[in-house]
């Protein structure tokens, strides 16, 4: 399990809520919870737990679908957001959630009219719906 995993972990343990505010770890922690080695393990793994955090996934999860990658995006931290946020993004888009910032339809040759991100083409050979379409998962249409 990775540090930041421990950490995570502990933190939930002792009660302490954290939270993200732009690029700030925010927390609630009931009286004497947060020692001074858990404060300096939060600051230390910050960018990872902002990240798993802000994408609602597990620190496992994120390393998970880094592989090879994961020791190198640690080290980065915008790297890692943009990352996790993908991975957010394309499990939403699994399951056939639309995400909010797909406010604009297209038309797939293939899926038909789909939400989609603005600035996309308004016809479109392939789009991001088309694995699933591909694959039997939903596909939403507009």
């Amino acid at each position: 399990m990775s540090a930041a995993a421990v950490t995570l972990r502990t933190a939930n343990q002792k009660g302490i809520k954290l939270a993200v505010d732009g690029d700030k770890l925010t927390y609630e922690a009931p009286a004497g919870a947060l020692t001074s080695d858990l404060r300096a393990a939060l600051i230390d793994n910050k960018p990872v737990i902002i990240a798993a955090l802000t994408a609602d996934l597990s620190v496992e999860e994120l390393q998970a679908e880094a592989g090879p990658d994961w020791s190198w995006l640690q080290r980065h931290v915008q790297a890692l957001k943009a990352f996790a946020d993908c991975v957010r993004i394309s499990r939403m888009r699994q399951r056939g959630e639309v995400p909010a910032h797909y406010t604009a339809t297209t038309n797939c040759r293939g899926c038909g009219p789909v939400p989609i991100f603005p600035g996309a083409a308004q016809v479109v050979d392939l789009c991001p719906w088309c694995w699933n379409r591909a694959t039997g998962l939903p596909v939403p249409k507009r």
